[in-house]
């Protein structure tokens, strides 16, 4: 029992290569998860940025009309750039622009961001 409990506890733990840390930016995720090892190929952009998604405050959004948040990579020049290129991010994921003036994201947005009610 106790190591059934310790090993679904493992697969949950925050830190994990395949999952959104708490206190994580949206630019530390994506490097994180583009230099996790996978068995079938390199993480791409788009897998990456799936994994990274955050939505609206689930508070004031029911889980059926949030929205996905645009990606704030402004600290990571690289991945900034990679948002940009139409030819990495195939799937046009949002992302707030070079020039936005919103500050830079800090980590939670929103209190319970991804809790589901």
């Amino acid at each position: 029992m106790i190591l059934s409990v310790c090993a679904l506890a493992s697969c949950t733990h925050p830190g994990t290569p395949y999952g959104r840390d708490m206190l994580e930016t949206d630019a530390q995720c994506m490097r994180r998860v583009l230099k996790a090892p996978n068995m079938k190929g390199p993480i791409d952009f788009d897998m990456a940025a799936g994994v990274c998604v955050r939505t609206e405050n689930l508070a004031t959004h029911s889980v059926y009309e949030a929205k996905n948040l645009p990606l704030d990579l402004r600290a990571d020049p690289d991945l900034q750039a990679m948002a940009e290129n139409p030819n990495v991010n195939v799937s046009h994921r949002a992302f707030v622009p070079r020039d936005s003036k919103t500050p830079l994201q800090k980590w939670p947005v929103f209190s319970n961001q991804g809790v589901v009610q």
